[in-house]
């Protein structure tokens, strides 16, 4: 919880009690800064243990902020308040038969995939924008989405991408 002990986060706080305190003087205006603060400390501990991260990015998650991956034979990403880029194109991520997992929550996630791969792409989608090389959109529910090399039986990449809030582009090339 370094972030609890830096001097930015005393700094907004004392920043915070001023403003309030002026708003009242002048707007008659009541913030209430304590529990606004409490709130942002209960939120930002629930992030840290629902993506379990010791800054921005850990163990291809990203919060806050922009990344970009190019993942393996699987794994499992996540976004949270931030944008995701995982690329699908490249060579390590044409070794069929592996499983990802995307979950975008208040986010912006970007799936690049080769329409030359086997692929089977899982979306579910809650209150979200979820788009797909089809043409398809969709903002609640579930779809399949399969490259042109899919072929039932066969070997291919399971994905399954979960958005809640947030927004899921599907790029084929």
């Amino acid at each position: 919880m370094n972030f609890l002990s830096s001097s930015v986060f005393w700094g907004v706080v004392v920043v915070m009690f001023g403003l309030s305190l002026l708003f009242k003087a002048v707007f008659n205006v009541d913030i209430p800064v304590f529990r606004v603060v409490l709130g942002l400390i209960v939120v930002y501990i629930g992030l840290r243990v629902l993506v379990g991260w010791h800054g921005c990015f850990y163990n291809n998650s990203v919060a806050f902020s922009e990344a970009r991956f190019s993942p393996g034979k699987s794994g499992d990403y996540k976004v949270m308040f931030g944008k995701g880029t995982i690329d699908l194109r490249s060579s390590s991520a044409k070794a069929v038969d592996g499983k990802i997992s995307v979950d975008t929550i208040f986010g912006e996630s970007v799936l690049l995939v080769d329409e030359s791969v086997p692929m089977k792409i899982e979306i579910d989608a809650v209150f979200a924008g979820a788009s797909i090389p089809n043409g398809n959109n969709m903002a609640m529910g579930s779809c399949i989405y399969t490259t042109k090399a899919y072929k039932a039986g066969e070997k291919y990449v399971d994905v399954k991408a979960d958005v809640v809030f947030g927004s899921l582009r599907v790029i084929g090339a």
